[in-house]
């Protein structure tokens, strides 16, 4: 009789201390506070272009567009040959056409997504000081052909474009060094506003990524700042 007292005490005091962890632990998690990290990281394994460069970029693309809502590069185009033509035509406001950013890295990057960003930008944040065209491809075209002439009067002329056309375009290009085990890499995003009657630039800007990727026995390491000094 006494041993079968023992094991249902036994019983007893196990299934005691199985509610008694189940309610412990039912607190436990309604009392907790789960904190998300919304801090981005991003894991560079290649040190190539990642889809954290393509939202850096992206953002790069917003700030270039605000510089030229500034209407800075204006007051330079006043003082230049092509002023007094404008007045004569009586054009109030210069007309930017929206171009294309292309990818002259050689990986095959997604650059549509820049030109979108870029287009959006210059459309929603227009304080009304210009006109906003989309430009076709063959204006585009066109425009890059000038690239590889030193002389821009060399270029291809481009019909119905008058002295306050301007074309907004952009490339992306990849610059690389290499010295040992270590290889920098330098992703350069340029915006470039063109004059379309004369092709000269008259307000450009850029932004750079810049990689710096140390080959080890097995493996490698990337580092994307505090990087030396780069001359290309």
């Amino acid at each position: 009789m006494s041993e079968t007292n023992n094991k249902l005490q036994l019983v007893i005091i196990t299934m005691c201390c199985v509610i008694l962890l189940e309610v412990f632990s039912k607190n436990a998690h309604a009392q907790a506070q789960v904190t998300r990290d919304i801090r981005e990281t991003c894991r560079d394994l290649t040190g190539t272009f990642t889809s954290c460069d393509y939202r850096e970029t992206s953002a790069a693309m917003k700030r270039m567009s605000y510089q030229v809502q500034e209407m800075n590069w204006w007051e330079r185009f006043k003082r230049s040959v092509h002023w007094v033509e404008y007045k004569k035509r009586g054009m109030k406001k210069p007309i930017i056409m929206i171009g294309t950013i292309t990818d002259k890295t050689g990986e095959g990057l997604f650059t549509d997504e820049f030109t979108q960003e870029l287009k959006m930008e210059m459309i929603n944040q227009n304080k009304g000081v210009f006109v906003i065209e989309s430009s076709d491809q063959e204006v585009t075209n066109l425009i890059n052909q000038c690239e590889k002439y030193s002389d821009p009067r060399k270029c291809p002329k481009i019909k119905g474009a008058t002295p306050g056309h301007f074309l907004i375009k952009g490339r992306v290009t990849l610059l690389q060094q290499r010295a040992r085990n270590q290889q920098t890499r330098r992703y350069r995003t340029t915006l470039e506003l063109i004059h379309l009657q004369s092709r000269e630039i008259f307000w450009t800007d850029y932004h750079t990524i810049d990689k710096s990727i140390v080959a080890h026995q097995g493996s490698s390491s990337i580092t994307l700042k505090d990087l030396p000094p780069i001359t290309f």
